[in-house]
């Protein structure tokens, strides 16, 4: 009965691949897909691209590899295993709808922005009309600094785009502010992956600024002796200070 079903699930994803790379199907399935020296690495012939096919917690998993050379292909096999024992290990379902940041951000407001799981108590309670305000101003501050990013698809955004966002704007905002933007950042997210979107938070990794008072910076040697020197000429100078 397994192998009946291997067999059935194989002409599947065997019509689907030369649906995808326009080849005609050639009715042996044995002639379509070839072994390799690597267990989990199989050779589409008719495009020559390699596949990863891989099973996890029980289910059958296909993957194109992208690439007509088997060293890439065993190189990008551990990136794929990896990726998919954790979808598995985080219960993902992936989605079949297009999900936009838009729709993850219209989600945040009719939640009035508290996160999808809650950390403590303070994340159950209620916002008060003017930290919505808040909220909404925070918001727009990041969508201004990430042009377009309402538009992007929540399962295309990578790692390296946050930490570009963030490289930017650690320049141009106040420490709290950015701290602040970058949790509405990382909760935006955690509402495509409730979807099904994706799997993880590309924004996980960014670093928050530490928001504790700035170092006291002292005058350099050459600014410190030409204050001293004018300051006997100075009438009155330091007069309150010695009474």
């Amino acid at each position: 009965m397994r192998s009946l079903t291997g067999n059935y699930i194989l002409v599947y994803y065997t019509a689907r691949v030369n649906e995808k790379t326009g080849h005609p199907e050639n009715g042996d399935q044995t002639k379509t897909w070839q072994p390799t020296q690597y267990a989990n690495v199989v050779r589409h012939v008719p495009s020559g691209i390699y596949y990863a096919r891989l099973r996890v917690k029980g289910k059958l998993i296909w993957r194109s590899l992208k690439t007509e050379r088997i060293s890439i292909a065993k190189l990008k096999l551990a990136d794929v295993v990896d990726e998919e024992q954790k979808k598995a290990e985080a219960g993902y379902v992936k989605t079949k709808d297009k999900i936009l940041i838009g729709d993850c951000i219209d989600a945040y407001r009719q939640k009035q922005f508290r996160p999808t799981k809650p950390r403590g108590q303070k994340d159950v309670k209620a916002l008060k009309p003017a930290a919505i305000a808040y909220y909404e101003q925070r918001v727009d501050v990041l969508l201004k600094s990430w042009p377009g990013f309402e538009r992007l698809e929540v399962r295309h955004i990578k790692e390296r785009q946050c930490a570009e966002w963030a490289d930017k704007a650690r320049q141009n905002m106040a420490f709290t502010v950015f701290n602040h933007t970058l949790g509405i950042l990382r909760n935006i997210f955690d509402f495509g992956i409730q979807a099904g979107a994706r799997y993880n938070n590309p924004a996980a990794g960014i670093m928050r600024e530490s928001e504790t008072g700035k170092r006291l910076a002292l005058p350099d040697d050459d600014t410190l002796r030409k204050f001293l020197s004018i300051w006997p000429e100075t009438p009155n100078f330091g007069s309150s200070a010695r009474r």
